[in-house]
Order: C-alpha cells, then sequence, then structure tokens
C-alpha cells in the first residue's frame, strides 16, 4: 500500500497530491485515476479500492475535502489503513484543510502517522510571500515592491486567491511591470466587499454598512474565523496607527507600504471618531473565547462582535 495524506492549506495540499499523481498516473487516465470528494467516497471507495481490474491493477484514488468526511468512511479508513490496505496495489491520497471533529479521528491520525505519509500544512505557518515570489517567477510575472506589498496585505495567507490574482496580473502586464495602482485596480481579492470596508465601517461606527459587508463577505465564502481573524489584525494596526498620529511618531512601517490615498482616508476617520484600544481588545478577546467555546455559532458571534464595535 502507498498511501499519503495532506492537511492544511487548500493550495499546498492540492500541490502536493498533485505530484503524486503526476507520478502514478499522469494521464489520469479513468482507468488508472479516481478523485472523489469525502461526502460521495463513502459510498463508492470500498467498492473501487477493494475491488481487481485486469485493465488497470495498480490505481490511483484521490479523496478530497476530508474535514466533510463521516464516520462511517472514517472507520474505513481507519480499518484499510491498518489492516486490508497492506498487501493493496493502490495508492491512495487523502487532502483537506482538516481532519473531521466526529468518529475515529484520533485513531486515523494515529494510523496514518505510523502506516502512511501525514504531512500538515497549517495556515499560521504559510509563507505567502514566497509564494507569491515562486508564482512570479512561473508566470514571469513583474511586480513593483509596492504592488507585491499591496497584493500580499489584499490576499493574506489565501494561496488559491493569490493564485487567482497572479493569473489575472499576468494577462493584464503583457511584458510590463505591474505597479500597486494596476493592482488596486484589478485585484478583487475579497470581491467588491474589502475587509477595509469593513474596518472603515467599524472605525466610523456605521452598523448598517459594517454588516452588510459583514454578510457580502460571508456569502462570497470567507470563513468566519478568517474574518475574526482578519478583522483582529486590522483593529491592531489601526491603533499603531492612531498612537502614532497622535504622539506625531513617524509612521509604522506596516503603514509606510499602505497606498498614500488609503492611508489619509483612515487617518481622516480616526481623527473623527478614535478608537478606545482597551474596550477594543477586550471585546475581541471576549469574541475570541466565544468561538471557541460558545453553541451560538460562528457566524452568530461574529455578528455580535460587528454589532458591538459600531456601538462603542
Amino acid at each position: 500500500m502507498t498511501m499519503y495524506s495532506f492537511l492544511g492549506e487548500p493550495a499546498l495540499t492540492r500541490n502536493e497530491a498533485n505530484q503524486i499523481v503526476e507520478k502514478h498516473a499522469p494521464k489520469r487516465d479513468p482507468m488508472e485515476f479516481l478523485f472523489l470528494h469525502a461526502e460521495d467516497a463513502e459510498k463508492t471507495l470500498r467498492a473501487e479500492i477493494m475491488s481487481f481490474s485486469m485493465f488497470s491493477p495498480s490505481r490511483v484514488f484521490w479523496v478530497g475535502t476530508m474535514e466533510k468526511a463521516s464516520a462511517t468512511l472514517l472507520e474505513f479508513l481507519l480499518s484499510y489503513v491498518k489492516e486490508e490496505g497492506h498487501d493493496s496495489p493502490h495508492v491512495l491520497i487523502l487532502t483537506g484543510e482538516k481532519l473531521p471533529k466526529t468518529g475515529p479521528v484520533r485513531k486515523l491520525k494515529a494510523a496514518l502517522k505510523k502506516y502512511a505519509k501525514l504531512k500538515e500544512f497549517p495556515t499560521a505557518k504559510v509563507n505567502a510571500g514566497n509564494y507569491l515570489d515562486a508564482l512570479c517567477s512561473t508566470h514571469r510575472l513583474k511586480l513593483s515592491g509596492r504592488a507585491r506589498n499591496v497584493l500580499l496585505q489584499k490576499v493574506g495567507k489565501d494561496l488559491l486567491s493569490l493564485e487567482n490574482e497572479v493569473e489575472k496580473l499576468s494577462c493584464f502586464a503583457q511584458d510590463k511591470a505591474i505597479t500597486d495602482r494596476d493592482v488596486e485596480e484589478l485585484s478583487a481579492t475579497i470581491a467588491e466587499a474589502s475587509i477595509w470596508d469593513l474596518t472603515d465601517a467599524l472605525v466610523a461606527k456605521d452598523a448598517g454598512k459594517a454588516m452588510g459587508t459583514l454578510y457580502q463577505m460571508l456569502e462570497e465564502g470567507r470563513a468566519p474565523h478568517q474574518l475574526l481573524s482578519t478583522i483582529c489584525w486590522q483593529i491592531r494596526q489601526l491603533v499603531e496607527l492612531q498612537e502614532s498620529v497622535q504622539e506625531k511618531k513617524s509612521l509604522p512601517n506596516s503603514w509606510r507600504r499602505i497606498p498614500e490615498r488609503k492611508r489619509q482616508k483612515v487617518i481622516r476617520i480616526l481623527k473623527r471618531n478614535p478608537l478606545e484600544p482597551e474596550e477594543i481588545f477586550s471585546q475581541l478577546q471576549r469574541s475570541n473565547r466565544l468561538f471557541n467555546s460558545s453553541k451560538a455559532g460562528d457566524r452568530r458571534n461574529l455578528e455580535l462582535l460587528v454589532l458591538s464595535l459600531c456601538a462603542q
């Protein structure tokens, strides 16, 4: 048996899996290769992987979205890894952001570590800058230093979005260097609703705009915990900027990379509506605890945070 499991950042887990597929089934012939979402694999994987075909005795099975796997599928995978799969000629690849919370998760993870190759890519350890440099090299795309910084700020650690943005910029480039203005005009990582629109609304205490922007981002697929993390990060950036303005100190290094128009707009908002750091950080800490313990659901806790920040 040859078995691999890649968990964590979607772009990196996909890249690892693709390398295995390219090695064992480069043409992705249906007789040799089968991709299944975890939701579908419960019904079909057992029959497919335990069967034998004279046309293709060795096959590659890739099961994606493992975070949605059922307890039944996990039970089968545990049995396969520990027993049935030892004599199998097939290659099995499991990918997902994480393993689900139900079923024999701990036992399966232990078995994967012992009998297979388990590799994890935590989002917290993702180096988006290095990934961007590699993408630019592949696409022969030239970014100015300011353009690179703006793009990374827009995308954060979402590598799949970073890939999309680089492809768009490379189509526009036509052998010319991309500027920060080009990035601002062409890049729409969070579609029409940017996280800056949300934080601007929070600082201005515009609850209607803040909630409308929040709902739009949620509908576009942004995970509540990711939005919470981004809001926390930007609030800290805003407090840092506010302190430098109030104390007439030089701009923080992180703000020197922000386009001048954006920076001046934020400074004007902060002067009209100064932040109260102690109150805000207390609210952020409370929301973080609720995300980890409350049964109300992440979306409801995020809505509560946005309304609370607007009410302060």
